[in-house]
């Protein structure tokens, strides 16, 4: 897990260098989504979006090895992003996460995108652990 944060992180680094003004508006339209569904709490909704956030920012990166790996994981990850973003109060902390990675990338400021993208997925870590922890790991089916 440790090697996966660091090439996220990696990945938001490198996207403040390399992403344009389109890739932006994208972003922003990405997060005002997200915002609707986080005030909503329809936590599926908000998890594609929120999926569709960080692909975005791998596909930014433009690096295919990693775009791979997230491809294969794609189903594992999105049933521990579910996990994570359903304890109590984390859609709003995700959320305001996410909307401060988007704007480090808005001024193409590579250090805080990496700084808050570690931020992301370590918060994401500990919410499952947590889940764990208080005996919710089983299997989730989720549609």
């Amino acid at each position: 897990m440790l090697r996966s944060v660091g090439r996220t992180t990696l990945a938001a680094r490198m996207a403040a260098k390399k992403i344009n003004r389109q890739e932006i508006e994208e972003l922003e339209k990405i997060v005002t989504q997200m915002g609707l569904y986080a005030n909503k709490k329809h936590l599926s909704s908000y998890c594609k979006v929120d999926d569709e956030f960080h692909n975005l920012i791998l596909h930014i990166y433009r690096n295919k090895w990693i775009i791979n790996i997230r491809d294969n994981l794609g189903n594992f990850i999105y049933r521990y992003r579910i996990r994570s973003l359903s304890i109590p109060g984390r859609l709003k902390h995700s959320l305001e996460e996410h909307r401060k990675i988007m704007e480090s990338l808005k001024k193409h400021n590579s250090e805080d995108a990496d700084r808050l993208s570690q931020i992301d997925m370590e918060n994401t870590v500990i919410n499952i652990l947590k889940k764990v922890a208080k005996g919710e790991n089983r299997n989730e089916c989720i549609t």
